[in-house]
């Protein structure tokens, strides 16, 4: 019972800070789209903060029911198995409460805040000093005017007006010519920009939550639907058993996880193979999603890991129980 309320306790934590610290990272990220260079940045927003709790704690909810697993496993090494058979409830009625109470709800009291993540406020106005590439070449405003635009220099770099090196003049222009959506200074989004190992998991969870939310307005049997990613992911918990070594069944566990996902992504960004797409055309329909191979998919990954975990489970159970006698 101690490991049982161990567990609930760190779920708690980590999804509380967690989501904070993610929904701070959310509200910075967010402002930088309106920041320029040369003028204040006004960093807090509680409505972006706000936003950015609805918007990460989905996913915090689901790595932190997975890093169960992992805590889990830290203490496998206890005899008791009570403590064992406590921990497989307690990941199986948070897993249960996190895809069919918490993850829908939350969905449900963020889709008072789409407006403000569909409109974005208007591109603040450029600040005057500083050059700006955009266009095959280089901006440059000297003054900034009252009503919004500018005056100041473009050098022709790629000799687009004629002849390369072209200095023109321009007086009264606005001076949105050099935005960068989603940022208004092209100057903040060359330093801002991300790599890959961060702007491609980004897109994977937001492909993923755009596809919860359209499931969660289609009715409770598309919902169910996507929610056979909670159950494939469910079923990595089974992973415990399978060797004796701690650190292989941690990287297992990891490994698993972002597979998982990542085929749910692929499916639901129209990514899969052609192949398999023509395949799953021919699978009967068991949702109201246009495909349900993914469905198949998971259902498949559950079973097997579910099947293999409670096959090594038992394993390991007599295998302990002849080592005992010994």
């Amino acid at each position: 019972m101690k490991t049982a309320l161990s567990l609930i306790f760190s779920y708690i934590l980590t999804v509380i800070f967690g989501t904070a610290l993610f929904a701070l990272l959310f509200m910075i990220c967010e402002e930088m789209n309106f920041f320029v260079a040369g003028q204040n940045l006004d960093i807090f927003s509680l409505e972006l903060f706000i936003h950015g709790i609805f918007f990460s704690l989905p996913g915090v909810c689901i790595l932190s029911h997975l890093f169960m697993i992992l805590n889990v496993l830290r203490r496998k090494t206890e005899k008791k198995r009570s403590n064992h058979l406590f921990a497989l409830i307690v990941y199986i009625l948070v897993g249960t409460a996190t895809w069919c109470l918490l993850f829908p709800n939350v969905i449900k009291i963020a889709a008072e805040f789409d407006k403000f993540s569909e409109t974005r406020k208007e591109l603040t106005p450029l600040s005057s000093g500083y050059f700006r590439e955009k266009d095959g070449g280089i901006y440059y405003y000297s003054r900034i005017l009252r009503n919004g635009n500018a005056d100041g220099l473009f050098i022709d770099i790629q000799g687009n007006s004629g002849e390369s090196g072209t200095v023109i003049p321009f007086y009264n222009q606005e001076s949105d010519i050099v935005s960068a959506y989603p940022y208004s200074d092209v100057l903040v989004r060359d330093a801002l920009k991300s790599p890959k190992v961060i702007s491609y998991p980004f897109e994977i969870y937001t492909t993923i939550l755009k596809t919860a939310k359209i499931c969660w307005l289609g009715g409770k049997f598309s919902w169910l639907s996507f929610a056979t990613l909670g159950l494939a992911l469910f079923s990595l918990y089974g992973i415990i058993y399978m060797s004796g070594w701690k650190m292989v069944n941690s990287v297992s566990i990891l490994l698993g996880g972002v597979i998982i996902i990542f085929l749910n992504y692929l499916f639901y960004s129209g990514s899969f193979p052609i192949l398999v797409q023509n395949i799953s055309q021919r699978l009967p329909s068991i949702s109201s999603l246009q495909n349900s191979v993914i469905v198949y998919l998971n259902i498949f990954i559950f079973i097997i890991l579910t099947t293999f975990g409670a096959i090594m489970g038992v394993y390991r159970i007599v295998n302990l129980e002849v080592k005992e006698k010994e």
